[in-house]
């Protein structure tokens, strides 16, 4: 359910920023964006399916839980800068 309010709010947030920052302008790169959160939201809500069904508590994760994590916190980070990285290239680069 909070996908349901924190995806639209991913987009819109993307589209207010557009107008500040000439990276996000194009359409594709900001939908690229909204599949990394979406991604990133499916990856997260696994891992904590994961730890619920082995009985750990939220605040005290075993290590492949929080390796699990660690690991979507910066895959995600990732793709973004990728994203982003690709964009400013296209935009630098003579049409």
């Amino acid at each position: 359910m909070h996908a349901l309010q924190v995806l639209p709010l991913v987009v819109m947030l993307l589209e207010l920023a557009s107008r500040r920052f000439t990276l996000l302008g194009s359409e594709s790169v900001r939908l690229r964006l909204v599949r990394i959160a979406v991604a990133a939201f499916t990856a997260t809500l696994a891992v904590l399916t994961l730890q619920a069904i082995s009985g750990q508590s939220i605040v005290h994760p075993d290590g492949l839980v929080l390796a699990l994590g660690v690991l979507v916190a910066v895959g995600s980070a990732g793709a973004v800068l990728a994203v982003l990285a690709s964009a400013a290239r296209a935009a630098s680069s003579p049409a």
